[in-house]
């Protein structure tokens, strides 16, 4: 059985994009004190101890998966009396997007920036081959909608 929806929060603002796309960057320059964000990369570092997109942490995914849809059955029962919600995904599948959208009754912000400037970032950050190949695999995969106004960050 599903959850009616009665979130509280003013809003729930899904931030979807490929690796790199500043995602995190854009909810910490816009979000304010009372709101909350689902960051499955912070989320991954708190319960591992280990560094941000450290490899090999697969074996984790069903504790974050399960950890996530905690927080979406707490936004959907209106557990957030206030402030905005903040829910990061790479979404390159537009039924993807169109899901979280819906569950959460949420805003998206897409933000697209070229292929070139998320590699450009991967290489200064000097981050792994497996994240070079998530940005390639994001933008082959890449479902443009119609149901967002796509954020060149």
């Amino acid at each position: 059985m599903t959850t009616p929806f009665v979130c509280t929060a003013r809003m729930v603002t899904l931030v979807c994009g490929p690796p790199l796309a500043g995602k995190s960057t854009y909810v910490n320059q816009h979000w304010t004190e009372g709101d909350i964000v689902w960051d499955q990369d912070c989320i991954v570092r708190a319960i591992t101890g280990l560094p941000l997109h450290e490899k090999g942490l697969g074996h984790y995914i069903g504790v974050v998966l399960g950890m996530r849809e905690g927080f979406i059955r707490s936004l959907r029962a209106g557990e957030l009396k206030q402030g905005r919600a903040w829910f990061i995904i790479c979404g390159a599948k537009r039924a993807d997007r169109e899901y979280f959208r819906g569950v959460l009754q949420a805003e998206v912000v897409m933000l697209q920036p070229p292929i070139e400037v998320c590699l450009e970032r991967a290489r200064k950050q000097e981050r792994s081959r497996d994240v070079i190949a998530a940005i390639h695999n994001w933008f082959r995969e890449y479902e443009p909608s119609t149901m967002t106004t796509p954020f060149f960050s």
